[in-house]
């Protein structure tokens, strides 16, 4: 019997609903194909730990790993693994180029800036304040999506205005005790 490729998958956060989903499509894929996948990573944000588990991935045997970086310092870790021979690509956040064979994007940065700055402006029918609570602002598609969100609301909808951004580390409860908080001393924040 012949042996089956071992595929690494590391997402940004194990808890995450989002990439608890991602998990449910891979699984599913690599039976399809008959590879034998790998699923690991922080539990929340935590760039340190995503780097000990593709090195871990890759001393298990994993001729390609699959990540959703959550900082573009994984860049080095990756650009070794691929002159030692394995297939890299990252999904969701990117690295640098170099560190990786490709990218897989479910959307560009300029196509989600416009529809959460449409979004916005709709709800608050084009004039106010609002906040944003992210994820991360260390994760590089993240710093990428609200840069161009704000561009995007002072361009687009001059009288709507980006008052605060939080940074919730990837994990829900968090998210929500920061909506709760911002919503409380600011009133008027939409």
């Amino acid at each position: 019997m012949a042996e089956r490729l071992l595929v690494g998958m590391v997402p940004k956060s194990t808890s995450n609903p989002y990439f608890v989903s991602c998990r449910q499509g891979a699984e599913e894929s690599a039976r399809e194909l008959g590879l034998e996948l790998l699923w690991d990573g922080p539990e929340h944000d935590d760039a340190a730990r995503q780097s000990r588990v593709v090195e871990e991935l890759a001393a298990k045997g994993a001729a390609v790993i699959a990540v959703s970086a959550i900082a573009p310092t994984l860049s080095p870790n990756l650009t070794l693994l691929r002159r030692r021979g394995l297939r890299v690509l990252t999904w969701d956040a990117d690295v640098e180029p170099a560190a990786r064979d490709f990218f897989v994007t479910q959307a560009t940065p300029d196509g989600i800036a416009h529809a959460l700055a449409f979004e916005a402006a709709r709800i608050l029918v084009g004039r106010g304040e609002l906040a944003i609570v992210t994820t991360s602002q260390q994760s590089s598609n993240q710093r990428v999506w609200l840069e161009r969100m704000s561009a995007r609301v002072s361009e687009a909808y001059p009288s709507l205005r980006v008052a605060a951004v939080v940074s919730t580390q990837e994990e829900e409860q968090s998210a929500r005790a920061a909506t709760v908080d911002l919503l409380r001393k600011s009133p008027g924040v939409g």
